[in-house]
C-alpha cells in the first residue's frame, strides 16, 4: 500500500495486510505529490508542485526516473489512473489529460479540446474500456474510449446532480461520483440505461 504525503513531499509504503509502516521515501524530485498509480511494476507519482511525474520501483521504492518537459504537457498534474500498459495523468491547470506508455515513459498523446469537455480534471477511473474523468470546475464527467482516445460524451446537467465532483470510482457496471459542494454521491450505470428518478441510468445517494 502506497500513500502520497502532499505537505511533506514524500511517499509512504505500508504493509497491505497489517497496516504496518514499511518506509517513507523523500527527495526523488517529489514536489506536492498529489496522486499515484501502479503500472508495469512501477509506481507513478504525480507532482503538482513542479509539473512532473516520478517513477519508482513498486517493490523497493527505488527511483527509476522523472517524466517532465514540453512533450508531456504536464500542468498541475493532480490525478492519475493506469492500466497494464498505459498511464493517464490529469492536468487541472490546462484541462487536459496526458497518456503515457508505461514501458517507455513516452507520451502517447494529449487529450484536450472542446470535444472532450475537460474542465479542471481532478479524478479518473477506468471501466469497460473507457476512461471516466471528473471535472471539478465544469460540474461534469467526461467519457473517453481507451483504445483510440476518442471522446464518447460529456455527462452534465441537473439530472446528474454534479456539484464540484472531486472523486470518481468504478466497480463492475457502476460509476460513482462524489460531489464535494453538495455532500452527495451520483451513481451512474453507463451500459444499462435503467429508468431512475433522475433519468436513465442515474441515481443520487
Amino acid at each position: 500500500l502506497w500513500v502520497v504525503n502532499t505537505g511533506a513531499n514524500s511517499v509512504s509504503q505500508f504493509n497491505a495486510t497489517s497496516g504496518a509502516a514499511i518506509a517513507t521515501f523523500e527527495g526523488y524530485g517529489l514536489s506536492s505529490p498529489s496522486a499515484l498509480a501502479v503500472s508495469n511494476r512501477r509506481l507513478w507519482v504525480a507532482n503538482a508542485g513542479n509539473g512532473s511525474v516520478t517513477a519508482l520501483d513498486a517493490r523497493t521504492g527505488g527511483r527509476i526516473g522523472t517524466l517532465r518537459g514540453p512533450a508531456m504537457h504536464f500542468s498541475d498534474p493532480v490525478c492519475e489512473v493506469a492500466s497494464r500498459t498505459r498511464l493517464w495523468v490529469g492536468n487541472e491547470a490546462t484541462s487536459s489529460v496526458t497518456e503515457i506508455d508505461t514501458a517507455t515513459g513516452k507520451a502517447v498523446r494529449v487529450l484536450a479540446g472542446t470535444a472532450y469537455g475537460l474542465d479542471g480534471p481532478v479524478a479518473m477511473t477506468l471501466a469497460d474500456g473507457m476512461l471516466w474523468i471528473a471535472n471539478a470546475h465544469g460540474n461534469s464527467v467526461t467519457e473517453i474510449e481507451l483504445a483510440t482516445g476518442r471522446p464518447v460524451g460529456v455527462l452534465a446537467g441537473p439530472r446528474y446532480g454534479f456539484a464540484e465532483p472531486t472523486g470518481i470510482a468504478s466497480y463492475r457496471d457502476r460509476i460513482w461520483v462524489t460531489n464535494l459542494a453538495a455532500d452527495t454521491v451520483t451513481e451512474i450505470v453507463p451500459a444499462v440505461p435503467a429508468p431512475g428518478p433522475f433519468g436513465p441510468g442515474v441515481r443520487r445517494v
